[in-house]
């Protein structure tokens, strides 16, 4: 499928809990593992697929699955087939948030095209919405909470009605969350959060020596970042990253700005591939 391992079992894990917390049990609790791993059959190297657009959309794994859950329950199916289809929008959809999330071990992906086919674009949860969520435990704490929703709606007159409650009411969040900005358009750049941790200028040999530390978000690929030291609107000298960068990694380096140089003047930046400024920090003298 072209995903990590780790982001395979994060999914298999959500999904086990999600189908748990919606009564399912024995072997349709395995089938609704399975279920949680559909979405990412659209990596598959199949002519014609787009890569978390074709099976990660709401059309297919929310619209449609709470379609087949209310002609099910009208047409009298058994009450397991019943109470599996109502899982399933919900077992979905926790994928998707997955998906959304630029937080290890999610994969360095971390977008979706929500609404394709009708709209390509891929959406994604911006990394400075996430700065409060920096290791895997944040994530169990949200679907520790999602759960407890789940089984507060365990009341018998809601019971059966809890999967298309839910469906329903994560369908109109994620529209929810696109217009107040947590979920917004993938850039064209890394979705990360990337700082400088120490800029400081030798004066005699000319070079910068510069710490850029990744903070939170998708791992930034090859190139896809550009350090810079600048005196005034003259670019003095620029790098890109050699090597990937994942989140809570350094990458040490120096710039070879020249000698002489007044350090009050000078600038390091880093950038992404559009241009976004990541950060920017004053160049000190080294002692």
């Amino acid at each position: 499928m072209g995903e990590p391992t780790s982001e395979v079992w994060v999914h298999a894990v959500a999904s086990l809990a999600l189908a748990w917390a919606m009564g399912l049990r024995g072997r349709w609790l395995v089938l609704a593992i399975g279920a949680g791993l559909a979405p990412d059959l659209d990596h598959l190297p199949i002519p014609g697929l787009v890569a978390r657009g074709t099976t990660t959309n709401l059309l297919v794994l929310a619209v449609l699955p709470t379609a087949a859950y209310l002609v099910a329950r009208a047409r009298g199916a058994s009450p397991a087939a019943v109470r599996f289809l109502a899982a399933l929008p919900v077992v979905f959809l926790g994928h998707v948030v997955l998906d959304l999330l630029p937080v290890p071990p999610g994969g360095a992906t971390a977008s979706a095209a929500l609404f394709y086919p009708f709209d390509a674009r891929k959406y994604t949860v911006p990394a400075d919405h996430l700065a409060f969520a920096r290791t895997l435990p944040v994530l169990v704490g949200v679907l520790a909470l999602f759960l407890l929703a789940i089984l507060a709606l365990g009341h018998r007159a809601l019971a059966a009605r809890r999967g298309l409650v839910l469906a329903l009411a994560l369908v109109a969040v994620l529209p929810l969350a696109a217009a107040a900005g947590a979920v917004a358009p993938a850039p064209g750049r890394v979705n990360a959060l990337v700082g400088i941790d120490r800029a400081s200028y030798d004066a005699a040999s000319g070079r910068i020596a510069v710490v850029v530390r990744h903070e939170i978000g998708a791992t930034a690929t090859i190139a896809s970042l550009t350090v810079e030291a600048i005196a005034g609107n003259e670019r003095l000298a620029v790098r890109h990253n050699p090597d990937r960068l994942a989140p809570g990694e350094a990458w040490i380096l120096e710039l070879v700005a020249g000698r002489g140089l007044d350090p009050s003047e000078l600038v390091v930046r880093v950038l992404g591939r559009d241009g976004h400024i990541f950060a920017a920090r004053s160049v000190e003298a080294s002692s």
